[in-house]
């Protein structure tokens, strides 16, 4: 199959979309970058195609010339840097990014985040395997260089109505996401992946915890999660009638090795 969508408008899922969004991250763009294509070469050795994407959100301090030199250096179209004309936030940078890619599975990475590049392909394995929408994995958590937590780390239960515990540092399916609608930061801001949880969780999808590794996930002083103030009602508002109990068709329990099948 060609790396383009079929007629039916499906993408192929013999790779990989690696995507970034950025805004104002140039101090940790190469660090983020260089995981990438680490993890580009891993997969290729594995006869897994891949794609990085760069989605900057009207970035001010040299991010958008960093990332154009960058991608000279490489074959055309190994890494696109798209520059989005105005700062539209996290969600729409998302949704452009899943709109260019090339392959089904997207792996999407904060721009001070850090892959493991050989365990990118068992995510891959295992998206491909359940047909979820969604595979995450275990995340170390980085905080003043030292490793403080695991974040992610556990699969979908009730709680997920109360807080948050699955990063978007994972791999979705961009054809069922942009199916659903896509991300949507409207009444979710900084936490347009919970919200995206929330709404495949209403829809019924498949979301699938791999106990694995996935990367690292840095955590700045003046990032936007510790920096952005949030209000819970709004999310409360659409999805809090689900507390009395998941949909009857859901499976909260998902764990898979590609190695081993469901646990």
């Amino acid at each position: 199959m060609s790396d383009i969508r079929s007629r039916g408008g499906r993408r192929p899922d013999t790779g990989v979309s690696l995507c970034i969004p950025n805004w104002n991250h140039r101090n940790y763009l190469a660090r983020c970058i260089k995981s990438a294509l680490n993890a580009a070469v891993f997969l290729q050795k594995n006869s897994v195609k891949c794609q990085i994407i760069v989605v900057d959100d009207f970035s001010r301090d040299g991010s958008q010339r960093f990332l154009f030199s960058l991608s000279m250096k490489h074959p055309p179209g190994f890494i696109d840097v798209v520059l989005a004309p105005e700062n539209r936030g996290l969600a729409a940078a998302r949704n452009i990014a899943i709109s260019r890619a090339r392959y089904r599975y997207v792996c999407f990475m904060d721009a001070d985040n850090e892959l493991i590049p050989e365990n990118l392909f068992m995510f891959w394995r295992a998206i491909k395997q359940t047909r979820a929408a969604i595979v995450y994995g275990n995340l170390i958590s980085v905080s003043n260089f030292k490793v403080d937590k695991l974040l992610s780390n556990d699969f979908i239960h009730e709680d997920i109505y109360i807080e948050n515990y699955v990063d978007a540092f994972s791999m979705v399916d961009a054809d069922r996401v942009e199916m659903i609608g896509g991300y949507y930061g409207a009444h979710a801001p900084a936490h347009e992946d919970w919200e995206l949880i929330l709404h495949l969780i209403a829809e019924n999808q498949d979301i699938v915890f791999l106990p694995m590794t996935l990367g690292y996930y840095n955590v700045s002083p003046l990032s936007m999660i510790v920096t952005t103030q949030y209000d819970h009602t709004k999310m409360r508002r659409v999805f809090d009638q689900r507390r009395t109990g998941f949909p009857s068709t859901f499976e909260p329990r998902r764990i898979y090795h590609p190695d081993l099948g469901w646990l």
